[in-house]
């Protein structure tokens, strides 16, 4: 059924990759704090960030996992599931 997986494999792949954008935002964001990937994932997982608002751990780095959850697999599901309700159609 390639709705339901297009909304997994949208989902489940953008969640994952939650902590890789967390922390590109914020070397965009704040480049004299995050310097480097490698340094910006150990700022923000030993707490030194909580002065910019984030969390220590495991519930640091996977901040905002929920929103992307639920918004990438909504986008899979439409876009897997129009695209073949379409390619049938056309």
């Amino acid at each position: 059924n390639q709705p339901k997986g297009g909304s997994l494999a949208c989902g489940l792949t953008h969640t994952v990759m939650t902590p890789v954008d967390l922390v590109k935002c914020n070397m965009q964001a704040n480049p004299q704090k995050f310097v480097e990937f490698r340094q910006g994932f150990s700022h923000i997982w030993s707490g030194e960030a909580m002065m910019e608002g984030h969390y220590a751990g495991i519930r640091g780095v996977m901040r905002g996992w929920g929103a992307a959850l639920a918004a990438y697999s909504v986008q899979g599901l439409l876009k897997f599931g129009l695209y073949e309700y379409f390619k049938h159609q056309f």
